[in-house]
């Protein structure tokens, strides 16, 4: 199976653990994220990427994927094909230049 490979800046959740005065838990903020995978699938409401996959078996309906999370839509700030990566987000592959 031929993915595309995206990269997402989205929002998440935050929680604290345990007691915390009104202070703390006022001072909590949503947690930025950057995610990189295979678009595996897309919806009205998430996009759903997987960090692996194989396809070594694939012609047996044995073609494994690994590490698959959901971004709900209404979270996502950003995204980009990879292809397009290099010219939108420089600074990202800075330090691998």
């Amino acid at each position: 199976m031929k993915m595309d490979i995206i990269y997402v800046e989205w929002i998440d959740s935050t929680s604290l653990h345990g007691w915390n005065s009104p202070a703390e838990a006022k001072a909590v903020k949503v947690d930025p994220c950057r995610t990189v995978g295979f678009l595996l699938q897309e919806t009205d409401d998430a996009i759903t990427l997987v960090m692996s996959h194989t396809s070594r078996d694939e012609e047996n309906g044995r073609e494994s994927m690994a590490n698959a999370v959901v971004i709900p839509k209404f979270a996502v700030t950003n995204r980009s094909c990879v292809t397009n990566l290099t010219s939108a987000f420089p600074e990202l592959l800075a330090p691998f230049k």
